[in-house]
């Protein structure tokens, strides 16, 4: 299944939130900073 860039960016946002209880803090002010395809166009690179 490939995922649209906004629905890669929503992802990699809940993914980092589910870690925020392991990292002992929360990110108040998360932006997004970058968003890449790889090669293959199959993967998003989010830079969070």
């Amino acid at each position: 299944m490939s995922l649209d860039v906004r629905s890669a960016v929503v992802a990699a946002q809940k993914h980092l939130a589910s870690l925020e209880d392991m990292m002992g803090f929360k990110i108040p002010d998360l932006r997004l900073e970058e968003t890449e395809i790889s090669e293959d166009k199959k993967s998003w690179f989010i830079t969070l």
